[in-house]
């Protein structure tokens, strides 16, 4: 199981760092658990680098609609968001590309999608699931698989995130948890 949440939180807090409105949205797929646990790990991060912003949810209920994504992308900047993150997959990319026409920074999600904006996309999730499968092969292999789900974070670098674009100050970079610290603290690990 990707914790997929973990970068989320990085994401949150990069967004809250470089939000200029103290509003920042996000653009989800179908509610569920997991997706619950993204949503989750954005806001936090986000409020735990700025407790006073405004973190914005938005679901598409679909993950390959892109016209409901542009709808709930336009929604949160209609609202005063200046940075969109997305986890929706296809229904995203509606998100992201309305975000971009309108000048606004966002981050990518399940591959890196820096080529839509290299100016405007800051960074993407990226989920390695051939190395969580390894992971839980080598398991087996090592007699370590004691029949529990075989879970991969940004710890494991099956979780991550992509370079950080040029305009993320160094300091953003820097400050508190950003990278596998994240989500160490996170988790209160840090």
């Amino acid at each position: 199981q990707l914790k997929c949440q973990e970068t989320a939180y990085v994401i949150g807090m990069l967004a809250a760092g470089m939000s200029k409105a103290n509003n920042i949205g996000m653009v989800s797929g179908v509610q569920s658990g997991s997706m619950n646990k993204i949503v989750n790990g954005y806001e936090d991060g986000a409020k735990a680098y700025n407790a006073d912003v405004t973190v914005q949810k938005t679901y598409t209920n679909s993950y390959i609609d892109t016209i409901m994504g542009k709808e709930c992308g336009d929604a949160v900047l209609d609202n005063g968001a200046d940075f969109v993150y997305h986890c929706a997959n296809e229904s995203g990319l509606g998100a992201l590309n309305t975000a971009i026409a309108r000048g606004v920074y966002v981050v990518g999600d399940s591959y890196d999608q820096s080529f839509l904006s290299p100016e405007l996309v800051l960074t993407s999730a990226v989920y390695n699931v051939p190395k969580l499968v390894e992971k839980a092969y080598l398991d087996i292999v090592n007699g370590a698989f004691d029949g529990s789900v075989v879970e991969g974070g940004m710890a494991d670098e099956i979780v991550t995130l992509t370079a950080f674009n040029a305009v993320v100050p160094q300091e953003l970079q820097d400050k508190h948890y950003f990278r596998k610290h994240g989500a160490n603290a996170y988790y209160g690990q840090n």
